[in-house]
């Protein structure tokens, strides 16, 4: 019994040990927006899903494809974009399966259903409906997560009006969003920052400059390498 405790632990901490380091690979991969970074991210979480086949890993897994895929929309790489569109779907859709954080897994995959009608416009005839069902669902089951209400905003923000779009409604979303992920840990949390840059921008865009200065400076004492909002966020707010 002894010795099945003391290799449980050590199996425990290995997994804690290579999340962590996971997190900071991502966290390094969005700040500096590297495509080489994020690939690697998404390489070692991959190998870390093989080896435990946790649904833990498999979590973080698709969250770090996300965070490609996302990136990918910085310069318009649709084939890197294509390499990896399939393999994030899959993962979602056996989250939601296993009904493990299936809340935030749709939130995900209404996300990524966005990015799919970016760089298709014409696919918004089938796949909107489907994003907006997509990210109802994750706000009806978990409206106190912060992953779902960041990427609620993010919904409201980038969808036309026409069809449910709400950019004041959207600025509140990511202030809560923000709310949400500081009452639990931060460091090495892209998607913290990244729901902090994009407050800043809707702050800016309503015209609420001073507000959005601050929400910028807040970034960079948490993250002073954070060059999308120090050389450019920030520099369009004055």
């Amino acid at each position: 019994m002894k010795k099945l405790t003391i290799f449980t632990i050590t199996i425990w901490l290995t997994g804690s040990i290579a999340l962590a380091q996971n997190s900071r690979d991502t966290y390094q991969a969005y700040l500096s927006s590297l495509t080489t970074l994020w690939e690697t991210s998404v390489s070692r979480q991959q190998t870390a899903y093989n080896q435990s086949k946790s649904p833990q890993d498999l979590f973080m897994l698709a969250l770090t494809q996300y965070g490609l895929l996302n990136n990918t929309m910085a310069d318009s790489d649709e084939t890197l974009f294509d390499k990896y569109i399939d393999a994030a779907d899959k993962n979602l859709d056996k989250l939601i399966e296993l009904n493990y954080k299936s809340a935030e897994a749709k939130a995900i995959q209404s996300a990524v259903t966005g990015l799919k009608i970016a760089y298709s416009s014409w696919k918004g005839m089938f796949l909107g409906a489907k994003s907006a069902n997509l990210i109802d669902e994750a706000m009806d089951e978990a409206p106190g997560s912060p992953v779902v209400r960041k990427l609620h905003a993010s919904y409201l923000y980038f969808t036309p009006e026409m069809f449910g779009g709400d950019k004041a409604l959207a600025t509140s979303e990511f202030t809560k969003a923000v709310e949400l992920f500081e009452k639990g840990e931060v460091s090495n949390n892209w998607l913290y920052l990244d729901a902090l840059a994009w407050l800043g921008i809707a702050l800016n865009n309503q015209g609420e400059k001073q507000q959005a200065r601050e929400v910028y400076q807040k970034a960079l004492s948490i993250a002073p390498d954070f060059n999308w909002v120090k050389f450019e966020l920030l520099p369009n707010a004055k």
